[in-house]
């Protein structure tokens, strides 16, 4: 007798209940100290979610300029949506950034203006870090910076608008053995989103597990992380978050996480998005 391998249950890493939360933060209140993020930095938290840290008319703003891109990219049918920017995930490192340039110029099209609320989150981030002895940069090779972020937007498909994933596994693929980010490895990796358009549905779900090395392999996506099937998530805790427009949130992305479905034919949810981790004790960088 056989066991079809996709309906075991997954095996790994689960924090206990301090660890397995989030902190919702009111951004006004924080002071622009983000000690939560570094918590989830350092693996001592799964997640923050800083409220209403961009304002409704910088927002729009922001929709408008998005929409009116020529740089607009359409995603694949697994995910429906599109985005500007540039990808890390399964590409030779070389490849990723010699497209870095040009995204970033495309992202700065859309976000220069009105505050910036990513540069405003990554200066405020290396502000935060500095008072421990440590900082945030843009992760690096040969000498250039990855791209800062990723604005995607996500809509309807009648399915997962994300599909159950996690974001350690990518940070190992052989073909980017020479970029600095996969010493994330040793540490812990994380996703950073700035909704500036929220739709009906669209709930952040994270797993309490961590999948280990022997999960992935027997599922076959070592270097993908994706996609974890339903059935092999029976039984672990889970929650469910609303990301109402104008939040940031952070949270440990080694986790398996999926977004609901977006409702309404004509809705979407607009972020914009990086991941980071610390590659040494000092050193946190970012990319896409």
């Amino acid at each position: 007798m056989t066991t079809d391998s996709s309906a075991a249950r997954l095996t790994g890493w689960s924090g206990d209940e301090a660890y397995f939360r989030f902190e919702d933060v009111k951004f006004a209140d924080s002071g622009g100290c983000l000690s939560e993020a570094i918590r989830v930095l350092r693996g001592d938290l799964l997640g923050v979610i800083y409220r209403n840290m961009v304002p409704a008319d910088a927002m729009a703003s922001l929709v408008r300029r998005f929409q009116a891109s020529k740089h607009r990219v359409l995603r694949g049918a697994e995910a429906p949506g599109e985005y500007i920017g540039t990808v890390h995930y399964l590409r030779p490192t070389k490849e990723y950034m010699e497209a870095a340039p040009q995204a970033t110029a495309a992202i700065a099209e859309v976000l220069d203006g009105d505050g910036d609320p990513l540069a405003r989150f990554w200066h405020l981030l290396d502000q935060t870090l500095r008072q421990a002895g440590a900082q945030h940069r843009f992760a690096r090779y040969a000498g250039q910076n990855a791209c800062p972020g990723l604005i995607r937007s996500l809509w309807s498909s009648g399915g997962y608008a994300l599909d159950p994933h996690e974001d350690m596994s990518q940070c190992s693929d052989p073909r980017q053995s020479d970029f600095e980010i996969q010493g994330v490895t040793d540490f812990e990796v994380a996703a950073l989103n700035i909704c500036i358009e929220s739709a009906e549905g669209g709930r952040l779900l994270v797993w309490n597990i961590k999948p280990d090395a022997l999960a992935k392999q027997r599922l076959g996506i070592s270097y993908e992380g994706v996609p974890y099937p339903l059935a092999s998530l029976t039984g672990v805790d889970r929650l469910a978050l609303r990301i109402n427009a104008g939040d940031a949130y952070l949270f440990n992305s080694g986790h398996v996480h999926a977004v609901e479905p977006i409702l309404g034919a004509q809705s979407r949810r607009t972020a914009i998005a990086a991941l980071l981790g610390f590659i040494n004790e000092r050193t946190v960088v970012s990319w896409t």
